[in-house]
């Protein structure tokens, strides 16, 4: 009830926003209200109202980092690049630098195809922010890149250990991996996943992609067991195992498991 109670009050204040835009209505709206409408049409993709509420935001308080920050995260969505990076450049000469800022440059960086500087500014996010998970998850994916692999199972731990939700992004180290057909180290980096977090379904899962890559069939029915003891709706894993006795011509035991995965799904 609390939760709902929250959200009508912010469908109301963002509301009571776009009205004023609309109608010319007088209304006052302090940093903090703004924050919250800001970051609501943002997440609905309601650029056109957030342009408007940054706008507003700014012309009240011009010296606010965050509403800054708000303004080069629209420009980037809607592909400003050049105003983007002035924006950018204004907030480095005036203000003292924040996480936030450096992942928005790595952002920025990504969507340039001028990413070549990324690990090193989320580095300097890590600094300053070295238990944020988003972070954290970021790094692992550069340092793997890089083939960097130690440091990105460690940074990677550190993310799952402070967010579990991350474990449903683990597909991105996969595709890393499957796209480098670096099926070796594949193994060995989510060998080590498994041992820091045993209770990650999603390690579970990656190992046994890596094993299948390999063609160890074995290895991989193993891995996806183990993920389906962590979660016993995983229907991929079911359908992967059948996958897996298949390559091994034991039809019997894949069709078992196809049926399976119907069943769930």
């Amino acid at each position: 009830m609390e939760y709902e109670q929250e959200d009508d009050e912010l469908s109301e204040l963002v509301e009571d926003f776009k009205s004023m835009v609309r109608y010319g209505n007088s209304r006052f709206f302090d940093s903090d209200e703004l924050e919250l409408i800001i970051e609501n049409l943002m997440d609905d993709c309601d650029m056109e109202y957030a342009g408007k509420a940054i706008d507003y935001a700014l012309r009240l308080y011009p010296a606010t980092y965050e509403f800054k920050i708000f303004k080069v995260k629209r420009l980037i969505m809607e592909m400003e690049y050049d105003s983007a990076l002035k924006e950018l450049d204004d907030i480095e000469r005036n203000f003292t630098l924040t996480a936030e800022f450096y992942m928005e440059k790595v952002l920025f960086s990504k969507m340039t195809g001028a990413d070549q500087n990324s690990l090193q500014l989320l580095i300097k996010a890590h600094q300053l922010e070295p238990q944020n998970p988003d972070i954290n998850f970021s790094l692992a994916c550069e340092y793997v890149k890089k083939s960097l692999f130690n440091k990105g199972v460690f940074s990677l731990t550190q993310a799952l250990k402070e967010d579990e939700t991350l474990d449903d992004q683990l597909f991105t180290f996969s595709f890393l991996f499957e796209e480098s057909q670096n099926y070796t180290e594949a193994i060995h980096f989510f060998e080590q996943l498994t041992d820091n977090v045993p209770l990650c379904k999603g390690a579970w899962f990656a190992l046994g992609l890596a094993y299948s890559w390999n063609k160890e069939y074995e290895k991989a029915i193993d891995a996806y067991l183990f993920a389906i003891s962590l979660d016993e709706t995983a229907s991929t894993a079911y359908f992967n195992i059948g996958n897996a006795y298949y390559e091994m011509n034991d039809f019997s035991h894949a069709a078992q498991y196809y049926s399976e995965t119907l069943r769930i799904e």
